[in-house]
């Protein structure tokens, strides 16, 4: 078994072995059948395509996709789609969050 960044076609880990000499990430599994990637303090530079790869006839793979949000700052509020806006801009009577949620509750 073994963990790969797809973006830059890193290898994380294979088997029980750690490649990758960030230390934020680790592995887990609970049986034969399901190993976990973990990564800790996650951050922006992390999102993307996340392969485990299984070394068979023929190979078997899965991947995933993580997408990390940044929260939005004191004074931007967190629209529906986790986009930000200013916090001043929030019940103006104008849209700015592309799904509306800045003008709902006013």
């Amino acid at each position: 078994v073994a963990w790969i960044f797809v973006e830059t076609q890193t290898v994380l880990t294979i088997h029980h072995t750690i490649m990758t000499r960030n230390p934020r990430f680790s592995l887990a599994r609970n049986d034969h059948k399901h190993w976990y990637l973990k990564i800790s303090d996650v951050k922006p530079t992390d999102r993307g395509s996340y392969m485990c790869q299984v070394n068979t006839d023929p190979m078997m793979s899965q991947t995933g996709f993580l997408d990390v949000q940044e929260p939005c700052s004191a004074n931007e509020f967190m629209c529906n789609d986790r986009s930000c806006v200013p916090l001043s801009e929030r019940c103006d009577g104008i849209e700015q969050c592309p799904d509306r949620s800045d003008e709902v509750n006013c």
